[in-house]
């Protein structure tokens, strides 16, 4: 059985993908939060979201918190 760990996203992001261990999963952000559900263990985690915001000459990459 999983343990729910809950993510936040930036304000900005429009989640695009979730892939546990290679495997897309059907998962929702509400209000800039991503909950999953992860197996005791090591587990691969790749989280793709987009955000609306121009990029200018520098870039520097949002903070992700694990709430």
């Amino acid at each position: 059985r999983g343990v729910l760990h809950t993510i936040k996203l930036p304000e900005t992001a429009e989640l695009q993908q979730v892939k546990i261990d290679g495997v897309a999963q059907r998962i929702q952000s509400t209000e800039n939060a991503l909950s999953l559900s992860l197996k005791p263990g090591k587990q691969n985690v790749v989280v793709e979201w987009r955000e609306s915001e121009a990029l200018g000459t520098s870039y520097e990459f949002p903070a992700i918190f694990n709430m």
